[in-house]
């Protein structure tokens, strides 16, 4: 930089998994958690998971049957194929995919029969055993569950927003020809974009976004209305024939009964789209501050108002705009045309009947507690040089009304079209991102090799050719190799024998070996040695021939005979078992509650436990600031107050010492007190008969808490500025498709050309 090497380090979140983590909270806000190892509960993600479960056990077997319950509705058996995936945890894009072909089975039309999954469910009973007979009588029941099916339904329209970020990032931009992740200079045009107006759209509009799941509550509503309708005028008509109902008594009934279900499905639904909205509003927060910041002046809507209120900011850092240095000039550099403006544009209001415009204020404010260090990147990219004077000048000029805008906003060439305007402004944002990839690519990449290094439906054949590789020759390479490192072993050792195991690639002989074991196994499949087979053999042994006669036949002829074995067993089963209750299971299905539905009344009393326990965790305390430690404490635990407390300090209370003063075993005391592991030592009240949280609130004034008050003002104060952002960027989702450099810089190529 400027002639000398530097480490200069920056770090914004990295947008695939802000998007990741953007659905991961709505869908656990609006749908519920599910709960580690309890895998009977009743939840649609705990659906997909017996699914898979199910078919993973007999894939070959699951499709038969899925095949036969087609072919009996009249629909073709092609018609719709079981695949599933296990339910993970973090892994939202896979969930999503799931739900969405899981609801392409539920939705299957089978005329008079039951829906998809109850009849592959009730075909598949007669055929288990064991644990398998309680998951498809789940499977039956969770299949008729509206609540289950608007929990799918959310999943995967969340997902159909996630593949448009999901394939940005998978694509290469305008700067790469055919690498994908260097996009970091066109972030802001996928934030400002899309991310940005499909989620300012899903809070105030959420029926554009989420039209399936807004459907599916409505038709709910609908009926559950209908069926309340008739349930009433029953009642009625019961209480005039006995004389003893009224209709103000019908109504005072109706006014006792439980919310619709619909009704509390919205309120779900839309908890867990504000709170994807607030999530991806607080982790794109660093990408609008310095640097990343500066990339935002490259977006050809708001990339002017954000640059003008850099420019304020900057110049009451004490900046000198119009310095120029030349200092770090040196040999060649720009030719500066001669159309540089007198004077910059307006960017200083000093409050004397001067407005700040609104599209500048929103970003003047979002920056102004950054300006620091945006004043000093405004160095780091050499904008105080006097060859890029002439670019500040002219961009601060740049109108953003519709009728006099340089730049389109529409264009597949935005970066371009920037450095059309900004030549040097723009080499100077291209030398400092241009070539910084997203981490999303590297890691993502690794990870997606793991994970598809084992599937459990790949086909029999190719494991079992996979495995018959890795015992036979592979090994025998490997063993080769380890037995030279076993023999250098033991003579370094006088000869003694091995005394721990020996990897094969932890000497550079061993290494050196690896490259002439595999020549010598291709020599195994030359050319010169497979033409020296006859004819016959060489035609069996095609690729042509292995799929058609080996592996595909040897799979077929296994599914026939397991659809000849079920077809033989099932008469006997269903003489024993009798015959599956489908319409009883469906009903249950129709009454049962997710424990989250069952609990959301409850929910501001959830929150203040949240509360409470987010108190009593070390983490919150490490982060309150040493001259506010004492109070904070004594304030939230009344009980931990004591002389020797007032003498110690924040590092001496946060150490594991197990004296009067150690917060941490205030805390594990009172949380054993709650857990009734221990008597109450702390204060004289019996708590016997006390629940655990109650006991909590008795030791633990969270609402006291002035560092967690202060924390809240400024979180709220950073959501509100952040919402003038979002509601400024608007809802209109712009062109997000990926161009590529080859076609954007053509005109950049001509020209070279020409020289």
């Amino acid at each position: 930089l400027y002639g000398e090497i530097r480490d200069i380090y920056y770090n914004h979140a990295d947008p695939f998994h802000c998007c990741n983590l953007a659905i991961q909270h709505a869908s656990e806000k609006g749908l519920g958690e599910t709960e580690k190892g309890d895998s009977r509960q009743f939840h649609h993600r705990q659906f997909m998971q017996t699914l898979h479960d199910l078919a993973s056990v007999d894939p070959e077997r699951a499709q038969n049957i899925a095949e036969k319950v087609l072919e009996r509705c009249g629909v073709p058996k092609d018609s719709y194929i079981i695949k599933t995936v296990r339910e993970r945890i973090q892994r939202w894009l896979v969930n999503g995919r799931n739900a969405k072909h899981i609801l392409e089975g539920l939705e299957l039309e089978l005329g008079d029969a039951h829906n998809f999954w109850a009849e592959w469910a009730s075909e598949y009973l007669p055929l288990c055993s064991g644990w398998m007979v309680q998951a498809l009588n789940e499977v039956i029941t969770m299949s008729g569950s509206d609540e289950i099916a608007i929990g799918l339904q959310f999943e995967a329209e969340l997902v159909d927003y996630f593949e448009v970020t999901y394939q940005w990032h998978a694509h290469p931009g305008e700067l790469s020809i055919d690498r994908s992740g260097f996009r970091t200079m066109e972030l802001p045009h996928l934030l400002f974009g899309y991310i940005m107006p499909w989620w300012e759209t899903a809070v105030e509009e959420p029926k554009k976004c989420f039209p399936k799941t807004f459907r599916r509550i409505e038709i709910l509503k609908a009926r559950e209305e209908e069926e309340a309708a008739e349930a009433a005028a029953a009642r009625m008509e019961a209480g005039d024939e006995a004389g003893e109902m009224s209709t103000d008594d019908v109504d005072e009934v109706e006014d006792d009964e439980a919310p619709l279900l619909a009704d509390i499905k919205r309120e779900q639904i839309m908890l867990g789209i504000q709170a994807g909205y607030d999530e991806i509003s607080k982790l794109y927060q660093r990408m609008l501050k310095a640097p990343m910041i500066f990339l935002g002046t490259l977006d050809p809507e708001v990339g002017p108002s954000i640059f003008r209120a850099i420019l304020a900011l900057v110049s009451e850092e004490g900046v000198d705009l119009d310095e120029q240095t030349t200092e770090y000039d040196d040999g060649e550099t720009w030719e500066i045309p001669s159309d540089k403006p007198a004077t910059w544009g307006k960017f200083e209001y000093n409050g004397d009947g001067e407005t700040r415009p609104l599209e500048e204020k929103i970003w003047y404010d979002l920056m102004k507690s950054d300006s620091e260090f945006i004043a000093k990147w405004f160095k780091l990219l050499g904008l105080h040089r006097g060859v890029v004077h002439r670019d500040l000048r002219r961009f601060s000029h740049e109108s953003t009304a519709e009728a006099t805008k340089k730049r389109d906003p529409e264009s597949t060439t935005r970066l371009r079209d920037f450095y059309d305007e900004y030549p040097v402004l723009f080499s100077s944002y291209r030398a400092m991102f241009a070539l910084m990839p997203s981490a999303t690519r590297i890691v993502e990449s690794l990870h997606g090799m793991m994970r598809h290094s084992h599937d459990a439906q790949i086909s029999l054949a190719f494991y079992n050719a996979k495995m018959r590789y890795n015992v036979k020759m592979d090994y025998e390479m490997k063993e080769k190799r380890r037995v030279y490192v076993r023999k250098r072993a033991a003579a370094a050792k006088g000869g003694a024998t091995k005394s721990k195991p020996a990897k094969h690639a932890d000497r550079k002989k061993t290494q050196a070996m690896v490259g002439p074991q595999l020549m010598e196994l291709i020599d195994t499949y030359s050319a010169e040695a497979i033409s020296s087979l006859p004819d016959d053999i060489k035609k069996k042994i095609s690729i042509k021939e292995i799929n058609k006669k080996d592996a595909r036949t040897a799979e077929r002829k296994l599914a026939l005979q397991k659809r000849s074995r079920d077809e033989q067993l099932r008469p006997a089963r269903v003489q024993n078992r009798g015959e599956v209750p489908v319409d009883e299971l469906l009903q249950q299905g129709r009454s049962t509650r997710t424990k989250h539905t069952d609990e959301h009344a409850m929910r501001p009393v959830r929150e203040e436990n949240s509360a409470i326990d987010g108190k009593l965790v070390k983490t919150y305390w490490q982060r309150v600031p040493a001259d506010q430690f004492k109070m904070e404490a004594f304030r939230v635990f009344p009980t931990f107050e004591s002389p020797e407390a007032w003498k110690a300090g924040k590092t001496k209370m946060l150490k594991k010492t197990g004296e009067v003063y150690d917060i941490g075993a205030h805390m594990n005391t009172i949380k054993e007190i709650a857990d009734k592991t221990k008597p109450n030592s702390l204060n004289d009240t019996d708590v016997s008969e006390m629940e655990k949280y109650d006991i909590l609130r008795m030791f633990v004034k969270f609402e006291q808490s002035v560092v967690g008050s202060q924390n809240e003002s400024a979180s709220s104060t950073a959501k509100k500025r952040m919402k003038a952002i979002f509601q400024h960027i608007g809802r209109e989702i712009k062109n997000s498709q990926r161009f590529k450099s080859s076609a954007t810089y053509a005109a950049v190529e001509e020209e070279e050309e020409e020289d």
